[in-house]
């Protein structure tokens, strides 16, 4: 058995500031999210900061690019319903550790917010109804946009 070899603080830190790109050595975003697993967003601009402090020359559409265009990056919704910015291989196993449990709790949450207002039982039907439009509209193949969304299924704006 060989003795490990103590590490001085100094070497665990320069080594941290490499491997997390913070002396912005990063070769792109999707390197950025790569290397720090994920990218948290309590905030819309910190996932834009948290990639300019590691990558020189970033400029905001570096991010919208890899999520939108290239597709290398994966935007959803996980622990604490906090934003994640994760790669793309990535998404399934955040999705299934924290997505579905967070999509579970909102789904709870809307159903009640409606109940409310139609009662339990209508409020369940009036929901399904709803993501059985929304699916209509995210099949017919082309990027959706939010204000896309809500043109094709008004309901959604109330």
């Amino acid at each position: 058995m060989t003795a490990l070899l103590p590490v001085a603080d100094v070497q665990r830190r320069a080594r941290l500031v490499a491997r997390h790109h913070l002396d912005g050595s990063a070769a792109s975003v999707a390197a950025v999210v790569r290397d720090v697993v994920a990218l948290h967003s309590t905030d819309p601009s910190t996932p834009y900061l948290a990639s300019r402090a590691r990558m020189k020359g970033f400029r905001t559409d570096h991010l919208a690019d890899a999520i939108v265009t290239e597709r290398s990056l994966w935007r959803l919704h996980a622990m604490r319903r906090t934003l994640f910015i994760v790669p793309s291989e990535e998404w399934p196993v955040f999705h299934g550790a924290a997505s579905r449990d967070v999509a579970r709790q909102e789904r709870r949450r809307v159903e009640g917010w409606v109940g409310a207002e139609v009662g339990a039982g209508e409020a369940s039907r009036l929901i399904r109804a709803l993501e059985e439009r929304v699916q209509e509209v995210l099949a017919e193949g082309r990027e959706v946009r939010t204000q896309d969304l809500l043109r094709g299924v008004p309901e959604l704006g109330r």
